[in-house]
């Protein structure tokens, strides 16, 4: 069928395209989706493999808090910017292995290099404190963690904290004075 060249030149003409060929888009399309759902679950799988075969990429064990914290204790006097940063990490890795002293001994720490205005990083680590001894329920970690409001002047916070110990808790043993527990019982003077 030929079109006169009136008819090729009419802009009022619509032209439709032919439906032709629609199936195999449609078949092209489920290949295609086969093909990636393949290579995802090869990709997965590759990496699950890597994964295994090198465990030095595994998660390992938090690192002591009590290394990092000494090293603050010495910057103070000579870097405090690097004593800061030092009782963060202790913090950090205290709150990883879920130890009260580690993180009252650095909000300690970062109450003596602030002075005596209140911070909230201090009453972030007292009361991230208040619940690793409490999820030991360690009835001498919620007695450090009030000793710490206490001497922070949040004595309402004390009392909070010392109400929250269970009645049926056990009772702990003495723990060994410790170069942190003696820097802990000092929280409060700067």
């Amino acid at each position: 069928m030929q079109l006169t060249a009136e008819k090729r030149r009419d802009p009022t003409r619509i032209v439709r395209p032919a439906v032709v060929g629609l199936p195999a888009r449609r078949k092209h399309t489920a290949q295609c989706a086969v093909a990636w759902s393949i290579a995802a679950l090869a990709g997965f799988l590759l990496a699950a493999a890597v994964f295994e075969t090198h465990p030095e990429w595994r998660r390992h064990d938090p690192p002591d808090w009590r290394p990092l914290f000494a090293r603050a204790q010495a910057a103070v006097s000579k870097d405090r910017y690097e004593a800061r940063y030092l009782y963060v990490s202790a913090a950090r890795a205290a709150s990883w292995a879920e130890d009260w002293r580690g993180l009252v001994a650095a909000a300690c720490g970062l109450k003596k290099l602030d002075g005596a205005r209140p911070n909230d990083a201090v009453h972030g680590l007292l009361l991230r404190a208040m619940i690793a001894a409490e999820t030991g329920r360690s009835r001498a970690g919620l007695a450090a963690v009030a000793q710490a409001f206490a001497a922070a002047g949040e004595t309402a916070a004390a009392a909070m904290v010392l109400a929250r110990a269970g009645a049926d808790w056990p009772k702990e043993p003495p723990v060994a004075q410790e170069a942190e527990n003696a820097f802990i019982a000092n929280c409060g003077t700067a």
